[in-house]
């Protein structure tokens, strides 16, 4: 029997120990029989308003994100988001002019059980997007919204994730 044959044959028998010792599970699977999954803890999000035009973009959507079918009538928890919004120069032109910008958005958010001031749960989240600064003042007014728009939707995604691992987390220690 060659050595490759053998290897092969070794490793072949070895992959199910490697396997065996594994700690994966899916995030959106219940921990066990009779534990909820973390998609129905989100689903009991209740997000709170925010404010001005981009908070109201990051609402709808968080909304979109962590309670599709519409806000729970009886929440379980509430969550509260700050955003902060940076805008930096990256490109200079040979003028000594901005040719390119980047602009990030944090988020800081609490989750609280509802009807309590009592925090589960705080987190930061932040994403960074760049548009180019054109010679026409509209297309870089549309660029900059579009750059926006997409650190909103990550930022929301970016969101979603921390709330569902932090359910996913509070049900494996309870199991």
């Amino acid at each position: 029997m060659s050595l490759k044959r053998r290897s092969l044959l070794v490793l072949t028998g070895a992959l199910p120990l490697l396997v065996a010792g594994c700690t994966f599970r899916p995030l959106y699977r219940p921990a066990g029989r009779n534990a909820a999954a973390p998609s129905d803890e989100l689903s009991n999000v209740r997000i709170a308003p925010l404010t001005d035009r981009l908070g109201q973009q990051m609402h709808n959507a968080l909304r979109n994100e962590i309670n599709p079918e519409g806000q729970p009538r009886r929440p379980s928890y509430t969550l509260l988001v700050s955003l902060s919004e940076t805008i930096e120069e990256i490109g200079i032109r040979l003028d000594e002019t901005a040719s390119r910008n980047d602009i990030t958005l944090e988020a800081n958010f609490r989750l609280l059980r509802a009807g309590s001031d009592e925090v589960i749960l705080t987190a930061r989240a932040s994403t960074t997007d760049s548009y180019d600064i054109l010679a026409s003042a509209f297309a870089t007014d549309t660029a900059q919204a579009a750059a926006r728009e997409r650190n909103v939707r990550r930022l929301a995604k970016q969101v979603r994730l921390q709330l569902a691992a932090h359910f996913a987390g509070d049900q494996l220690r309870a199991s």
